[in-house]
C-alpha cells in the first residue's frame, strides 16, 4: 500500500518514545536491552470513518492491533538493533486510535537489543553514549518523521544497580532517518 501522500506532499509522521526499562548492558557483546513504548501519528486522508463507530460525545475510537495490518503505516526499524520484537503476553501490547479528522495513532511496547560501540579508554570513569538510529524504507519525498513534542521520554522510576541513565541529549531529523543523537548516557555510579 502506498503512503497517503497529497499533491507531491510527504506524509508527516511524528514518533515519541517512551523508555521504560534499560537492562541487560553487556560491555562484552557491546549492547543493550530498551523497553519502550512508541508512538507514531499522521493523517491518512484516505479513510472513510462511518459515525456510528465512534460513541456520543467522543472523537476517536481505539482498536485491535489486528486493525493495523489493513492500515497504511510507515514500519521504522531500529538500524543498529540486534533485535526488535513487539511485546506479548495473550496478544501484542499495541492499539490504533483512529480520529474524527483521519489521524492515525499507533502505539506499541517494544523490546530492543541496541549495538553500541563502548568505549573504555577512561575505564573506570568511563560514559558510554549510544544512539538510537529510527529509519524508514520510504524516501523522504514519500514520508518524513518527525519527533512529537515529547520527542523521548525516560520513566523516572528507572533505577539500575550499576549504571545511572541520563537525558537524552540532542533528537535529530537528517534525510531518511531520525537520529536519538546522544541517546542513553550509560556513566557508571
Amino acid at each position: 500500500m502506498r503512503p497517503p501522500a497529497r499533491k507531491g506532499q510527504p506524509v508527516i509522521v511524528e514518533f515519541s518514545i517512551y523508555v521504560v526499562d534499560v537492562n541487560s548492558i553487556n560491555v562484552e557483546d557491546m549492547d543493550f536491552r530498551v523497553d519502550m513504548f512508541i508512538r507514531q501519528t499522521w493523517s491518512e486522508s484516505r479513510l472513510q470513518l462511518p459515525e456510528d463507530i465512534f460513541e456520543e460525545g467522543d472523537d476517536h475510537v481505539t482498536l485491535p492491533p489486528e486493525f493495523f495490518d489493513n492500515l497504511w503505516h510507515p514500519d521504522p526499524y531500529f538500524l543498529n538493533s540486534k533485535v526488535t520484537e513487539i511485546a506479548e503476553l495473550t496478544h501484542k501490547f499495541s492499539s490504533v486510535t483512529l480520529y474524527r479528522n483521519q489521524t492515525v495513532r499507533y502505539s506499541a511496547r517494544m523490546h530492543a537489543i541496541i549495538a553500541c560501540q563502548m568505549e573504555f579508554q577512561l575505564y573506570p570513569m568511563d560514559i558510554q553514549s549510544c544512539p538510537i538510529y529510527i529509519e524508514i524504507s520510504y524516501s523522504n519525498q514519500k514520508v518524513r518523521f518527525r519527533w512529537s513534542e515529547a520527542g523521548v521520554t525516560i520513566n523516572p522510576e528507572l533505577k539500575l544497580l550499576q549504571y545511572h541513565i541520563g537525558e537524552p541529549l540532542r533528537l535529530e531529523e537528517t534525510n531518511g532517518y531520525m537520529i536519538d543523537k546522544d541517546g542513553i548516557h550509560v556513566p557508571k555510579h
